[in-house]
């Protein structure tokens, strides 16, 4: 989906706004925390909401993203993995699907 991608590449702006966005697969999103050269897999347990919550932090965050990441520069903790996981745990404790969150068409 083109609209998850351009999110994807508002993320990547958020943190590194003066390198060139990578292809969607690319070794690149690892640097984030992604577990692979494909970030939308990682999305498959939370979908947009995690996204979402990522690309939120960055923006309104930026140095304290940038600062994670380089906390852990050999991915020990990825930090986007890591936020999915808090994220697919919250809203399994809150209930929530999809469709309760109006993410689903």
């Amino acid at each position: 989906n083109e609209a998850h991608v351009q999110h994807l590449h508002r993320l990547w702006i958020a943190i590194f706004p003066n390198e060139t966005i990578p292809p969607t697969v690319s070794n690149k999103w690892t640097r984030i925390g992604f577990q692979g050269d494909d970030p939308t897999t990682d999305f498959r347990s939370t979908g947009l909401l995690s996204l979402h919550q990522l690309t939120s932090y960055a923006e309104k965050h930026p140095d304290g993203m940038r600062e994670l990441i380089q906390m852990h520069p050999e991915r020990e903790y990825p930090i986007a993995a890591s936020a999915i996981n808090i994220t697919a745990v919250l809203t399994s404790i809150l209930e929530l699907n999809e469709t309760k969150m109006n993410l689903v068409p």
